[in-house]
C-alpha cells in the first residue's frame, strides 16, 4: 500500500496502468482501492485523464478527519495525515 501511496504522491500521480503492475492488481483493485481505503483514510485523491491518455490519479491534498489517531500505529491512515501534495 505505501508504495501506491508514494506513486500517486509524485508531481503527476500515477498512471492505472502503472499500479496495475507496480502492485499485479487488476483494474478494478486499483480503483477500489483509490475509491475505498484511499478516501477512508483522508485522503483527497484525484482522477484524471489527459486528452489521449489513460486514467491517472494524484493526491491532492490532505483532510485530517480525526487527528491525533489513538489507533495509529503507522498505518495508511496515519500515512495520509502526515503528508501533503508534491
Amino acid at each position: 500500500m505505501a508504495q501506491v501511496m508514494a506513486m500517486i504522491q509524485r508531481k503527476g500521480g500515477a498512471t492505472i496502468s502503472e499500479i496495475m503492475k507496480a502492485m499485479s492488481w487488476q483494474r478494478y483493485t486499483v480503483r477500489g482501492f483509490v475509491a475505498g481505503a484511499m478516501k477512508k483514510a483522508g485522503c483527497m485523491v484525484e482522477s484524471f485523464k489527459p486528452e489521449g491518455g489513460e486514467r491517472t490519479y494524484r493526491i491532492n491534498g490532505i483532510t485530517l478527519l480525526h487527528w491525533p489517531a489513538p489507533h495509529c500505529r503507522g498505518g495508511l491512515s496515519c500515512f495520509c495525515a502526515t503528508v501533503g501534495p508534491s
